[in-house]
């Protein structure tokens, strides 16, 4: 089966309109000067730094955090209430708007995040970060104004953001002096507003350049380190914080930790197999269980896609330790035809009393849940396991589990075309299904969460560093990032604020948001 999600962002533009902006050194250390730390704390394990601005969640800022919400909450909104950039396909100036801020979002993101940088250099590219945060609140608001907020209100907020964004704009002279931010949308649809993000983005770029730091999205990772391990050294949080991670809180944010974890460790009297389901290898995108098959690691990989099937043929040819499965498999068929491969190869089946396979690695888009539930149905018991989480944003405190839908070849793309947003798992249902036997190795450091868990008793056997399944809930309101904000699938797949999910209401409130958010969502993919 076919995940073609991880490589389907374009993420950072090759900026067209401009070839470089030499102020933006002398911009990054006046906004330096502007952006001044106020507080330095403790939380849980994590040292956390907060910006001192007017954010969205201070006093003297609309109540966002506190009722007004953008987008607005699904349980709550007027039943006429609509968003611009659905009601007339993706070729809406507030979309094309809000695209220039999350390309310019997501390197920033990544130099604060992946950089080794200096702490004055953290208060400009957080000063930077804050102005774009800003400006997504203002864009969201934008796409909502029609029927979804009381006149007075939906005023006062528009009106902040503007006086508040100007001010920032003006006093780093990325504004000329005649512009003005709110005016420029009205007249012209924000085209000054779009060329100042997009000088913006070219300085970005060249301090990414500058100071070395890979570029997230998988689509730009050289081919030849596609399989190296990457954690960030802070993380930045929904509400503006920036955690910065010990050493020994690192590894759990690893992209690819598992590859660390088995080459040093002793593996010896465990069936060294690693089942891949959803197993298209394309550039920029290969996953950890197609890395440990290129490191030798005897593997079956299950395919839907014929030609990508064909791919993974020429590729591992050489190989007759790895095999490959092209078929379109159920839930309740997959496990067979794994066991099979390995009798064919073997001349035996394995045993279920010790682990297998050594790592299972699920993503398919569909079902995700069903696939890892009739696995451990079938009496396996994965040393490791990694799962795509779609909807990572979710808590874990609530369930969300789209059940498989039948797919045959000849249907396989248009079920790839329709709304991913309905389909896979959250991790708390991950974890249901997983039971407390198994730990969090890694939150890993990707656009789309790989979450990757490992049998706890093993765990502590060699002294790995994890999170323990009773912990996992705390880990995660702490983990949670950017990067459910400024994934494209989420800000324009869900009519939900994902930072409501970390606020302070109650679980039935979140319960009933997500519910409603998904009935959209389910309406819109019909």
């Amino acid at each position: 089966m076919l995940s073609t999600r991880c490589c389907s962002h374009a993420w950072y533009a090759s900026n067209p309109g401009f070839t470089g902006f030499t102020g933006f050194t002398s911009a990054f250390s006046a906004w330096a000067t502007w952006a001044a730390w106020a507080l330095v704390c403790q939380w849980g394990s994590l040292n956390v730094v907060v910006l001192a601005s007017d954010s969205p969640d201070s006093p003297d800022s609309p109540r966002i955090s506190r009722g007004v919400w953008c987008p607005p909450l699904p349980s709550t909104r007027p039943a006429n209430c609509s968003r611009q950039s659905s009601q007339v396909g993706q070729g809406t100036a507030v979309r094309s708007l809000y695209d220039e801020v999350a390309e310019t979002m997501a390197p920033l993101s990544d130099l604060l995040e992946l950089g080794e940088v200096e702490d004055h250099m953290l208060n400009a590219y957080l000063g930077l970060t804050e102005f774009l945060q800003n400006m997504q609140h203002l864009i969201c608001f934008m796409d909502f104004k029609d029927n979804c907020y009381e006149n007075s209100e939906y005023m006062e907020v528009v009106q902040y953001f503007c006086h508040h964004l100007d001010n920032i704009c003006h006093d780093l002279g990325l504004c000329k002096p005649e512009m003005n931010i709110c005016g420029s949308l009205l007249l012209d649809a924000g085209v000054d507003l779009g060329r100042v993000i997009q000088q913006i983005r070219a300085g970005v770029l060249e301090q990414v350049q500058m100071n070395d730091v890979p570029l997230s999205a998988s689509k730009f990772i050289d081919r030849k380190n596609e399989c190296l391990p990457r954690s960030p050294v802070r993380i930045l949080g929904l509400n503006g914080s920036l955690q910065i991670l010990s050493q020994e809180e690192r590894p759990l944010f690893t992209r690819h930790r598992i590859l660390e974890t088995m080459s040093s460790s002793n593996l010896s009297g465990l069936q060294s197999y690693v089942v891949n389901l959803g197993a298209s290898e394309m550039a920029g995108c290969l996953d950890s269980a197609s890395c440990l098959i290129q490191r030798g690691w005897s593997g079956i990989m299950l395919e839907c896609n014929y030609q990508h099937s064909q791919n993974l043929r020429e590729t591992y040819a050489h190989r007759k330790d790895v095999q490959i499965i092209n078929q379109c498999l159920a839930p309740e068929s997959w496990v067979s035809a794994a066991i099979s491969a390995v009798w064919n190869f073997e001349r035996v089946l394995p045993p279920t009393s010790s682990p297998f396979p050594m790592f299972l690695k699920i993503d398919v888009d569909n079902g995700d849940c069903d696939f890892l539930k009739a696995w451990l149905s079938a009496g396996y018991r994965p040393l490791f396991v990694e799962m795509e989480l779609i909807h990572a944003f979710v808590p874990p405190e609530i369930q969300v589990n789209f059940p498989y839908i039948d797919v045959g070849q000849a249907d396989f793309n248009k079920a790839r075309a329709s709304d991913v947003m309905s389909k896979g798992c959250s991790l708390g249902q991950v974890l249901s299904i997983l039971g407390d036997g198994y730990s969090l190795l890694s939150w890993s450091y990707d656009k789309d969460i790989n979450a990757q868990f490992v049998l706890d008793t093993w765990a502590k056997e060699h002294k790995i560093f994890v999170v323990p399944h009773s912990e996992i809930s705390s880990f995660w309101h702490r983990a949670v990032s950017f990067r459910e904000v400024w994934d494209d699938h989420n800000w324009h797949g869900m009519d939900l604020p994902l930072n409501f999910l970390l606020s302070d209401s109650s679980l039935a409130e979140k319960q009933t948001a997500l519910n409603v958010a998904y009935e959209i969502v389910l309406q819109r993919s019909q």
